[in-house]
């Protein structure tokens, strides 16, 4: 019996127009149910005209996010609706009667 490796394997592979994928995997790679990521190497067309894409960066990014160590706390639900120009305009507007900043500071102040 091989052993199986523990760690992620990062295959770099090409998918045909008919959108199939074959893989080889080494000797000791995983048997039985695993998780496969597909993430593109290049960048699509209209992407390449604004931002470079650091091959190398997103090649880790993909090996620490098959391994479950690449964090994503900082990005935002994919289901999140954002709220429009005039909502956080609004939002933005005290209600009448308010006390202006100023008004509160001093009060504050004149309690100590």
């Amino acid at each position: 019996m091989i052993a199986q490796r523990q760690q992620p394997i990062v295959v770099n592979a090409v998918v045909n127009e008919d959108h199939r994928l074959i893989i080889d995997l080494p000797p000791d790679g995983p048997t039985g149910r695993v998780m496969v990521m597909i993430a593109p190497t290049e960048a699509p067309v209209e992407a390449e005209k604004h931002v470079p894409v650091n091959e190398r960066r997103e090649h880790f990014r993909a090996i620490l996010l098959a391994a479950g160590k690449l964090g994503t706390a900082h990005m935002p639900p994919t289901d999140m609706i954002f709220p429009s120009e005039e909502e956080i305009r609004q939002a933005g507007i005290m209600p009448p009667g308010t006390p202006s900043s100023e008004e509160t500071l001093l009060e504050l102040r004149s309690d100590e």
